[in-house]
């Protein structure tokens, strides 16, 4: 014999818009991004580094907690993935090199001779 199904109210159904809601900043600080709620409060390796330096076993495993990493008993490898994370982290703000014609290094008539052999 089969379960019968449950209906559901018309008050416990939800309906959503698909629209995406975003968060319209208030301040000059959350307009240009320096109201410092980013994950590390610095950009600087060697200032994220002297500050994971300075921390005990708990706050290490408290602070790659709220990072969303797995804290381990191993203080160096729990270290080498924060830094990990880290560098991934400054990695999305870091610059694109200029790649227009005009900066690029100019290539020696020998590597050009080489690059031809192939075609």
């Amino acid at each position: 014999m089969a379960a019968k199904r449950k209906k559901k109210k018309l008050a416990e159904i939800n309906q959503t818009h698909a629209k995406v809601e975003k968060l319209k900043p208030t301040t000059l600080d959350q307009i240009w991004g320096t109201d410092d709620s980013s994950r590390y409060k610095t950009l600087n390796f060697e200032e994220y580094k002297s500050q994971v330096e300075a921390m005990d076993k708990s706050m290490l495993k408290e602070h790659a907690i709220d990072l969303g990493l797995v804290p381990i008993d191993n203080l160096a490898i729990l270290k080498d993935r924060l830094f990990a994370e880290f560098k991934g982290y400054i990695g999305q703000y870091a610059q694109i090199p200029d790649q227009t014609v005009e900066n690029q290094e100019k290539v020696s008539e020998e590597v050009l001779k080489i690059l031809r052999e192939g075609a």
